[in-house]
């Protein structure tokens, strides 16, 4: 009981969950700054066809996440903040691989589905998009599932220096990008703005992992009696929350 008060001190203390609000509070308003400019410029450069289809494009995103994630937002809202309190870091580690591979799986399971359907589900979300355009399609989807998923971690790990960090360097890549259209007076496309979105989380993606992996590597510990925690009621409380979110989503 004594070991758990002190992890719990530890990794979820006054001054790391006040570091964590400021780091996100900043963050968000660094995004607002950077995402509402973005889009200004976007709604003013672009057909306004493309535009609403960029729109459908992000709702889309969100909504797969979602619907694919199987009830791996609940986990990583509520149960990652109780390994990293009660399970050794080495168990906590071993978790999270495990979460991303989940979700990368999953993704990638509804990915086929959505390419299988295709033909009348993409047009009634209006993304009528070409042949060729259905693999950086493909892509975005899994990789945004895996950076949403990311960013739902780090925050449970009061990691939100990072989280913020990545999604501020995500919107100031394609304002800079929007940038160097406007000033060549290259053509904005929905083509234009799929392939733009998929590489910038993909490097977010990679960037994200690597500094993650390396910060949690810092505190790895030996073996001990934790490094079997197990938490029993995790699969069928998301599996309920994930009925919920369902039914809100619809």
């Amino acid at each position: 009981m004594q070991d758990n008060l002190t992890m719990t001190s530890v990794h979820y203390s006054g001054l790391r969950i006040k570091r964590s609000l400021l780091h996100f509070i900043i963050g968000k308003l660094a995004q607002a700054l950077a995402g509402i400019t973005f889009l200004i410029l976007l709604v003013r450069h672009m057909a306004s066809d493309n535009y609403g289809a960029y729109v459908a494009l992000l709702a889309v995103l969100d909504i797969f996440y979602l619907v694919s994630g199987l009830g791996l937002s609940t986990i990583a809202q509520r149960y990652v903040a109780e390994f990293r309190m009660k399970a050794s870091s080495r168990r906590l580690l071993q978790f999270l691989n495990h979460l991303f591979l989940k979700r990368a799986g999953y993704s990638l399971v509804f990915v086929v589905l959505l390419l299988l359907t295709r033909q009348w589900l993409l047009p009634l979300i209006g993304l009528d998009l070409h042949e060729k355009w259905l693999l950086p399609l493909a892509l975005l989807l899994i990789t945004s599932a895996s950076v949403f998923f990311l960013d739902e971690v780090l925050g449970a790990l009061l990691f939100q220096g990072l989280s913020q960090s990545l999604a501020f360097f995500r919107s100031v890549i394609k304002l800079f990008v929007l940038f160097y259209y406007l000033h060549y007076s290259l053509p904005i496309t929905i083509e234009w703005a799929l392939i733009l979105e998929c590489g910038v989380t993909l490097t977010s993606l990679i960037i994200g992992h690597f500094i993650f992996r390396y910060r949690i590597g810092m505190q790895l510990s030996q073996p001990d009696m934790h490094d079997s925690y197990e938490s029993p009621a995790m699969t069928t409380t998301a599996r309920k929350f994930y009925g919920v979110q369902l039914v809100g989503q619809l």
